[in-house]
């Protein structure tokens, strides 16, 4: 699961297109194939390869089910017959579509992103800071608050808008230690708000978390983020 460390992703095409086809059969619908059980180890290995892959570029999104079918054909038939198909015919109509098709997902979860974050600002004791992040401070802390150079101990939990968490310190059972700087910068702008032993709610705009970007497989591009956290210590 990603941490509120800073990333940095490069996709192509073509390996989105790979992606792609193992996910066509769900997207086809139910009853399209029949599921073989898992025997073996290397059964259940290969099968997380193909959920990986299947999940990594939410392409689900992208393709519609009869989308999804015909580049299932295009992969069994490269797979299965030596053909004498020319990829290389297609590979900037390859790249374009993809490119449109994550563009109008991008433009779109930018938008209810942005809603999102503006019906926060709006909460009972919500703080829009200049650069857009929502802070909605639980419990104040006492002391210092850390710098940018500061080593941190914290507790916290990431959900996305729609309440699912995908990450949490308190799930592991033990804090985790960062540096300010080395964090996103929702979080960079948050702990410098807060002192040790507060705790504060941090709705973050994609602009200050994974942009356009995201963090695949699990952090969608232009996708706020909500963030409590419990600043525990400054570490000296």
């Amino acid at each position: 699961m990603p941490s509120p460390l800073k990333a940095r992703h490069v996709t192509n095409a073509v390996t989105m297109a790979a992606a792609a086809v193992l996910i066509a059969c769900d997207a086809a619908g139910p009853g399209t194939t029949t599921p073989k059980p898992m025997v073996t180890a290397q059964d259940s290995t290969l099968y997380a390869v193909g959920q990986g892959l299947a999940g990594q570029f939410n392409l689900h999104e992208l393709f519609t089910a009869e989308e999804l079918e015909r580049i299932n054909q295009g992969f069994n038939d490269g797979v299965l017959t030596s053909g004498d198909f020319d990829l290389s015919n297609y590979l900037e109509s390859m790249n374009l579509l993809i490119q449109q098709r994550r563009k109008k997902r991008s433009s779109r979860l930018q938008a209810e992103g942005d809603a999102f974050v503006a019906q926060a600002g709006t909460k009972e004791g919500a703080v829009t800071t200049p650069t857009g992040l929502v802070y909605i401070e639980e419990l104040l802390g006492v002391g210092e608050s850390p710098s940018i150079d500061d080593s941190i101990s914290v507790h916290y939990e990431g959900s996305f808008t729609n309440g699912t968490v995908f990450d949490s310190s308190y799930r592991r059972g033990t804090p985790s230690p960062f540096r300010v700087g080395q964090v996103i910068p929702g979080w960079q702008e948050g702990l410098q708000m807060m002192k040790p032993g507060g705790k504060a709610q941090l709705i973050i705009p994609a602009s200050l978390a994974y942009g356009e970007q995201g963090s695949p497989p699990v952090i969608p591009p232009n996708v706020p983020l909500v963030f409590t956290v419990e600043l525990l210590e400054i570490i000296k």
